[in-house]
Formats: C-alpha cells, sequence, structure tokens
C-alpha cells in the first residue's frame, strides 16, 4: 500500500496519550484528519514543530479537522511530552515505528539529520524550544498526511530532512479541499481560507 496523495491511507491501531487504543480510521471517519508525525520526543526541530501547530491550533479547529501527532516514545514518555509543551491535540505513541513503516517515512542519512543544511536552523529550534534525550530512533524523518472522509490522502509530505516538514498554511490548504471533495463540507470551513 503506497501512502501518497489519492491512495486509501493506511489504518493502524497505536495507544493514544491517555493509553486509549485509537484506530487511525476513527480519527478520520467524521472529518478530516490532520495526522503529523515527529522523529523523535528529544528533537528540536519536533518540539519547534508541534509548538508551531499549537499557536494555530485554533486554525485548525475553525478549519474543523482532527488532529494527531505520532511520536515514538511509549505512552508515558508522549504524555508527558504533550504536558510539558501544552499541547491541546491528541498524540499517538508508536514506539516500534509501525505507523511510520506503513506511512512510508523513510530514515535519512547523516546530511539529512545534522547536515550543513539543518545547523542553522538546528541551533535556533534548541535555544527556543530545548531538547532532550532521544527516544527511538535518530535517524527518522518526519512527516505529514491529511486524510478525508473516505480515507483518501489529500496530502503526503514526506520530509527530506530534519528541519524541513508541511506548513500549517498547507495542512489547512489541504484540509479545505478535503472538506470539498468529501462532500461533507462546512461552509465555515470551507470559507476559513
Amino acid at each position: 500500500m503506497s501512502a501518497s496523495i489519492g491512495s486509501i491511507a493506511p489504518d493502524i491501531e497505536l495507544p493514544d496519550h491517555t493509553n486509549t487504543p485509537t484506530r487511525v480510521s476513527s480519527l478520520w471517519a467524521a472529518r478530516p484528519l490532520v495526522l503529523v508525525f515527529i522523529r523523535h520526543l528529544g528533537c528540536p526541530f519536533c518540539r519547534a514543530h508541534v509548538a508551531e501547530i499549537r499557536a494555530e491550533y485554533s486554525q485548525f479547529e475553525a478549519a474543523d479537522c482532527e488532529m494527531a501527532v505520532v511520536a515514538m516514545g511509549d505512552v508515558a514518555a508522549i504524555a508527558a511530552f504533550r504536558k510539558d509543551l501544552s499541547l491541546p491535540f491528541r498524540m499517538l505513541a508508536d514506539p516500534e515505528q509501525r505507523a511510520y513503516r506503513v506511512f512510508e517515512l523513510p530514515r535519512g542519512g547523516v546530511n539529512a539529520i545534522a547536515g550543513p543544511r539543518v545547523w542553522w536552523a538546528g541551533l535556533k529550534a534548541t535555544l527556543k524550544f530545548g531538547g532532550g534525550k532521544v527516544v527511538g530512533d535518530p535517524m527518522q524523518l518526519p512527516g505529514s498526511f491529511v486524510i478525508d472522509q473516505q480515507g483518501i490522502i489529500r496530502l503526503a509530505h514526506h520530509s527530506s530532512n530534519s528541519a524541513e516538514w508541511a506548513s500549517n498554511d498547507e495542512l489547512l490548504r489541504a484540509v479545505r479541499e478535503a472538506h470539498r471533495t468529501s462532500g461533507n463540507v462546512s461552509q465555515e470551513a470551507v470559507s476559513a481560507g
């Protein structure tokens, strides 16, 4: 199964930050799902990324979508991460990286993780958001998906390096498109952009 635009999204069950088993398809059943994969819980880039989402979370709520962030930590680790960063959205624990594999998110080489193209961004992210202990595979690259109510992937962003991810604007555009194409259009969600 390919995790690309237009394909049916893989379905997998993972525990959320409250240890509730959560089937990913249940999250896209009623409205589009924004599914964000971060590298590891100590990654300064990932802390910056979820902080960006948190800062504009009201726009995601206004767009009428579900949001979930997948991380490699266990339930206790993701719950602590979520609390520490005051994240309002659901987090899913994937310590064995099963979802990373089925959504075809690649591992990066040294240059993609810590090469010259990411040094400056890494320093800025570390100074602003800190870092922490690596929990999971430090070579794993992040990614983002928007999935409509039929389970069709409307945005598939496989990051090319550790400092690169889909912007909030890209994610929100894909959510609005998912509403338009699903036939289950919320007028407020469509006009919000």
